[in-house]
Parts: structure tokens; C-alpha cells; sequence
């Protein structure tokens, strides 16, 4: 089996990065986009702003982690299902976050 993990670096986001209901539903929006099966979520905000949602997924999870007073914004997209797209979940959120600038590392694991 052949796994997938996207670590993304979001610089200069649009988005709305310090509201962490809907960062929440942008992961579970993302996770549904591919058929992933969300089966826990956590959501912490930081004073005075920044938050972390956690979604975990019968697949893995999917996270961010927000600095908006820099328009940034740390994603983290694992998927163990080699039929799901990393990429498609990503895509989704770039919508979202509207990203002037992204980095992404791709890190394969095969699983045997």
C-alpha cells in the first residue's frame, strides 16, 4: 500500500484564519470531498487569535494550525487510503484560504 501526507506552508491567506468553527467545516467539507469518514474533531483558538483543528479520519486526519496576525497557515493533509486524493483535499481547502503563495512537501510511505 502506497500512503500519501502533504505538508502544506500557506503564506499571505485571504481566508479567514482565526475562526475555528469555520476552519472546522472546511476540514470536514475536505475530508467529505473524497469519501473520507470523519470520526473525531478538536478545535482550540489562542488569545489573542490563532487556532488548531485537528479532524481525525478512519483515514488519518487532516490539520491546520493559523497565524493570522502573519497570514499563515500550516496544513498537514494524511490520507491512508491510496484511492483518496491528498491533492483534491487540498484543492478544496486552497479555495478557502486563497493562499497568495504555498509550499508543499510530499512525504510516500509504502506500507507492505
Amino acid at each position: 500500500m502506497r500512503i500519501e501526507e502533504l505538508i502544506i506552508d500557506a503564506y499571505d491567506c485571504k481566508g479567514n484564519l482565526n475562526d475555528g468553527k469555520l476552519l472546522l467545516a472546511l476540514l470536514i467539507r475536505s475530508a467529505k470531498k473524497v469519501g473520507a469518514k470523519v470520526v473525531n474533531q478538536l478545535v482550540h483558538s489562542y488569545k489573542p487569535f490563532g487556532v488548531t483543528v485537528v479532524v481525525l479520519l478512519a483515514e488519518s486526519h487532516l490539520s491546520i494550525y493559523t497565524w493570522p496576525e502573519y497570514r499563515y497557515a500550516a496544513i498537514e493533509i494524511f490520507l491512508c487510503n491510496e484511492n483518496m486524493s491528498s491533492k483534491l483535499v487540498w484543492n478544496e481547502m486552497k479555495k478557502f484560504l486563497q493562499p497568495k503563495k504555498y509550499t508543499i512537501k510530499k512525504v510516500v510511505r509504502n506500507v507492505r
